[in-house]
């Protein structure tokens, strides 16, 4: 039964059932408003969501950490072991037939370079040839390893990271010591915006393969800083150098 009430009044007549509205009304009943009861249980619902994924992400950032810390642990062991063994060089084996590595011309430009890098890598070249052929161009060693990141991520933007795990092997190949390291990092540093807005990801993944180590990635950060350099490389990399230093200070301190 649907029942009229005046505003003026407060008189209350019946609706007649036949009338048209009166069917409508009977198939269509208004919603119920939601009582105080239940405006507050929504309220509190959300707030343990936003608990429970604050505490998620807690989570993951001490994972990240205790990570961090242990790779940290592992590389200083590492080096104080590799201080103490003895140099002791390995006997070289008589060449009778020894093969003339292959030579770039000094002539040739820096295009002509990548374009024989990215040739040799389209023919399937493995990092151990790769490695060979690095060692019997002429050109500097930055341009080399620059000349090397653009063969591999040549137009690299959003993936840049997931990329350079990919390749990881061939990376590896070019960076022998710590040299070597710094003159990675210079050729990250001077990849496309694009690719720059992911070296954070790109420092973690080469860190967490052993390509890189934390002094190296932390004297590039600095040394860019105190020599005047603003570049954004340097600035989207702040994060991660500052999570290393943090886990090499703790790990000093245990």
């Amino acid at each position: 039964m649907i029942t009229l009430k005046c505003a003026a009044c407060g008189f209350v007549s019946d609706v007649d059932t036949r009338d048209k509205l009166t069917t409508f009304v009977l198939k269509n009943p208004p919603e119920q408003k939601k009582g105080a009861k239940d405006r507050k249980g929504l309220r509190r619902a959300e707030k343990e969501r936003l608990k429970e994924g604050e505490a998620a992400d807690e989570e993951k950032k001490k994972k990240l950490k205790k990570d961090t810390k242990k790779k940290t642990r592992r590389r200083s062991l590492r080096r104080q072991r590799n201080r103490a063994l003895p140099m002791v060089p390995l006997p070289r084996k008589p060449q009778t037939n020894p093969v003339q590595p292959k030579m770039v011309s000094s002539a040739n430009s820096y295009e002509t370079l990548i374009k024989e890098m990215k040739g040799n890598l389209s023919k399937g070249s493995t990092p151990g040839q790769l490695h060979t052929f690095l060692g019997s161009v002429t050109e500097s060693p930055q341009e080399v390893m620059t000349a090397l990141f653009e063969a591999l991520f040549d137009g690299a933007g959003k993936g840049f990271a997931k990329e350079v795990g990919k390749k990881m092997n061939y990376i590896s190949a070019a960076v022998q010591d710590e040299g070597s390291q710094m003159l990675l990092l210079q050729a990250i540093q001077a990849c496309g915006a694009d690719a720059v807005k992911e070296v954070a990801l790109v420092l973690k993944v080469l860190y967490d393969g052993d390509v890189l180590e934390e002094e190296i990635i932390v004297q590039w950060y600095e040394e860019g800083l105190a020599g005047g350099k603003n570049s954004q490389a340097l600035k989207n990399a702040k994060p991660s150098v500052e999570c290393l230093q943090n886990a090499e200070s703790e790990s000093e301190e245990e």
